[in-house]
């Protein structure tokens, strides 16, 4: 009974050192993001240039493609999108290991959805209020080559940097 006893133990301990190397590995918050980039390469304008459908949910068609074109500013202190009260930000970098097919994650990104789902990695910027009383929330973009995307109710909004 004590050998099941220690041999517990010694897979939890063995266990719980896997989760936070990963934890370390992966969820790590810094200045730049997996690729290398710094937070000035994602300051900017940024425009919808695409809508698509990846689950069900109550937008329809016609409501998605109606944010074409909408604007998204990211500044050191803004954060603008159109549907949420403009607020002062911090950004913040995380990357999250891609699951292997047939692994639910506790996360679901557009990976799990089959959308670019050949990513190892996961890169995701977090856009949160400065002040914690502040009243905007916390916005979450996956980075997916320049684009940024923003799952919601069902749609993909692929926003591309503006010129303008």
């Amino acid at each position: 009974m004590q050998m099941v006893i220690i041999n517990l133990k010694k897979t939890a301990l063995v266990f719980l050192l896997l989760l936070f190397v990963n934890g370390c590995t992966f969820a790590k918050e810094k200045a730049e993001n997996c690729t290398g980039h710094k937070i000035d390469h994602f300051l900017g304008k940024y425009q919808v240039t695409s809508v698509v459908r990846y689950r069900g949910g109550l937008t329809t068609e016609v409501q998605a493609n109606s944010k074409l074109k909408n604007i998204l500013i990211i500044d050191l202190n803004l954060f603008d999108m159109a549907g949420f009260d403009a607020y002062e930000s911090k950004i913040d970098f995380r990357c999250v290991s891609n699951v292997s097919e047939g692994e639910v994650p506790v996360e679901k990104f557009s990976s799990f959805y089959g959308l670019r789902s050949d990513r190892e990695v996961i890169e995701l910027m977090e856009i949160a209020p400065q002040i914690e009383s502040a009243t905007g929330i916390p916005i979450q973009f996956e980075i997916v080559g320049e684009e940024l995307w923003y799952l919601f109710d069902g749609w993909v909004y692929r926003y591309s940097k503006s010129n303008a």
